[in-house]
C-alpha cells in the first residue's frame, strides 16, 4: 500500500500544541492537540481528510558516521500512529527521519528483544519517510503498546547512521484516545 499522502499531514504537526495548516497535492490539512498521554500526543485532523492519531518526538538521537558521533542537522523526527475512522486499514504507523534515507535502505525499528523492517518511500519528501509493510502494523502497533521504549535506526542519503529512541510511554491510552476521536469523525 502506498502511504505518501501520510506525510503531509504529519509535517503539519510540527508546532504539536497549535493548529496547523500543511499545504498537501490533494488538499490542506488543519491537525489540532486534543491532549497528552505520557510522552505522546493525541491529535485530530479538522480540515481535510479525517483522521486521529498519536506522535512522539524521539527522547534520544545519535548521529554516526564512520564510527564516529557526528553532530548533523535534520528535520522533524516523529514517531506516530495514524487511526482512520473506517477502512481496511485504520491503525498506520509513520515514521519521519529528518533526511532522505539512502537509497534502496531499510529502517529498522527494535522494541525489547523484537525487530521491525520498515520501508522508506522512494520520490520526493516520501523519502523521508518509513512505514512497515502491508498488514504489518497490527503487530508493530502491539509491540509498541507492550513496550518501554522504541529504538529506530536508518540511514541517510548522506551515509550518517541515525539511532532514535523514543518512549513509549502512554502509547496504549493514546490510542485508546485516538480510537474514540476517530469513532466520533
Amino acid at each position: 500500500m502506498m502511504r505518501t499522502w501520510f506525510f503531509a499531514m504529519i509535517i503539519a504537526t510540527s508546532v504539536i500544541g497549535a493548529p496547523v495548516v500543511a499545504q498537501t497535492d490533494r488538499d490542506e490539512v488543519d491537525i489540532v492537540e486534543i491532549s497528552k498521554s505520557g510522552d505522546w500526543t493525541i491529535y485530530r485532523t479538522i480540515r481535510g481528510d479525517p483522521e486521529c492519531g498519536v506522535i512522539s518526538r524521539p527522547e534520544r538521537t545519535v548521529n554516526t558516521k564512520d564510527g564516529q558521533v557526528v553532530d548533523v542537522r535534520r528535520g522533524e523526527i516523529l514517531l506516530a500512529v495514524t487511526v482512520l475512522p473506517s477502512g481496511r486499514y485504520r491503525q498506520l504507523v509513520s515514521f519521519q527521519g529528518g533526511y532522505p534515507f539512502a537509497a534502496d535502505s531499510v529502517v529498522k525499528m527494535t522494541i525489547g528483544s523484537r525487530s521491525f523492517v520498515l520501508f522508506p518511500g522512494t520520490d520526493g519528501p516520501g523519502r523521508e519517510w518509513a512505514w512497515p509493510e502491508e498488514n504489518g502494523d497490527q503487530e508493530l502497533i502491539e509491540a509498541l503498546k507492550s513496550g518501554r521504549d522504541a529504538v529506530i535506526t536508518g540511514t541517510s542519503s548522506r551515509g550518517t547512521t541515525t539511532k532514535d529512541t523514543f518512549s513509549l510511554l502512554g502509547i496504549t491510552s493514546g490510542l485508546a484516545a485516538a480510537e474514540s476521536c476517530a469513532a466520533n469523525l
